[in-house]
């Protein structure tokens, strides 16, 4: 790591929804520390939404705290993702929301709110899309990790992260051995 502390921001998550004048765009931020979020803070100016969190302090909607719903279930459980994750879920019997419409920050930042009960991704992707939001998620109780169930470190030379599966503790298991019992060995 550069440096022990760095501030990960994007200044437009949703950037296409942005310039077409739709509404899933945010702004989000987050402190980490030696490689850990610290603090977030992810703004959505067209719903006037505001989520912040704080480790070990909880997170919260505009005031009010969040606590993320959870079972182990995944059956009609509504899951935002890439379409080559929520294909390899399918079979579950997943309420699956293939649209694409929320950008990253935005899909973490509801299941934090518990509009979502998870979010699932293949691919890398960046730092700055998942910091804040991971923050948001774990702080309300639930997990954020890798598709292979690994955590995050930022501040590493390559930004981005491997995959993206967030949900309650108990939800979070249960995608990840989903994901992984589809993989060939």
């Amino acid at each position: 790591m550069a440096h022990d502390r760095l501030w990960i921001i994007d200044p437009i998550d949703g950037t296409r929804a942005f310039m077409e004048g739709r509404n899933e765009w945010c702004v989000a931020a987050a402190l980490a520390v030696n490689g850990r979020p610290v603090l977030a803070a992810v703004y959505t100016p067209r719903h006037e939404e505001f989520f912040i969190a704080a480790l070990g302090e909880g997170a919260s909607l505009n005031g009010a705290r969040l606590t993320i719903p959870d079972s182990a279930s995944l059956e009609g459980a509504h899951i935002a993702g890439n379409r080559k994750a929520l294909a390899s879920l399918a079979h579950l019997g997943i309420a699956a929301d293939p649209t694409g419409s929320l950008p990253l920050q935005l899909r973490l930042a509801h299941v934090a709110a518990g509009r979502l009960a998870g979010a699932v991704s293949i691919g890398n992707r960046n730092d700055w899309d998942l910091a804040a939001g991971e923050l948001l998620v774990t702080e309300a109780g639930g997990q954020v990790s890798g598709t292979s169930g690994e955590g995050y470190i930022y501040n590493r030379a390559q930004p981005w992260q491997q995959g993206l599966v967030a949900a309650g503790a108990k939800r979070h298991a249960a995608l990840i051995d989903a994901l992984n019992s589809q993989r060939t060995p």
